[in-house]
């Protein structure tokens, strides 16, 4: 088994283990293709934006009537605090559609699927653990010239 940035490699699978769980799996038997590709982690941006306005506007209805009953007094309901993390989760989406890195696109005969490889992880031992899953498993890493 090899393993790189989150990113394992073993006879039977191809894993993305984020705090040890299996987060995306591959069998090795249905790999048709792999390449080393550097951009926007999520698969579907778009798609990622658009799920977090919803997230956003309701996470920002308890900070309006917070601020308004700040400065006009009234009524304060404890409701509206429960509903506050629900900006956090917007936030949280919305910045992560955004996000950059280095990933392993992997073809299968079911679509792709995206690796990403954590934060900090050194691109020299990516690019050894690309190498690893050439020499120790026969298997091609098509490598994307980085910008």
């Amino acid at each position: 088994m090899i393993e790189c940035g989150g990113v394992a490699f073993d006879e039977q699978r191809l894993q993305e283990i984020d705090e040890g769980q299996v987060m995306v799996s591959v069998e090795r038997s249905d790999i048709q293709r792999i390449r080393l590709r550097s951009g926007l982690i999520s698969p579907h941006p778009i798609l990622q934006m658009i799920l977090a306005g919803p997230f956003l506007a309701i996470g920002l209805i308890p900070i309006v009537h917070f601020i308004h009953w700040a400065v006009r007094g009234g009524a304060f309901y404890r409701a509206t605090v429960f509903a506050a993390p629900v900006l956090v989760i917007g936030v949280m989406l919305l910045l992560g559609a955004f996000r950059r890195g280095r990933f392993l696109e992997v073809e299968t005969n079911r679509g792709r699927k995206r690796f990403a490889f954590r934060r900090r992880t050194d691109p020299t031992a990516i690019s050894h653990f690309a190498s690893g899953i050439e020499t120790a498993y026969n298997i091609a890493v098509e490598r994307e010239e980085r910008e």
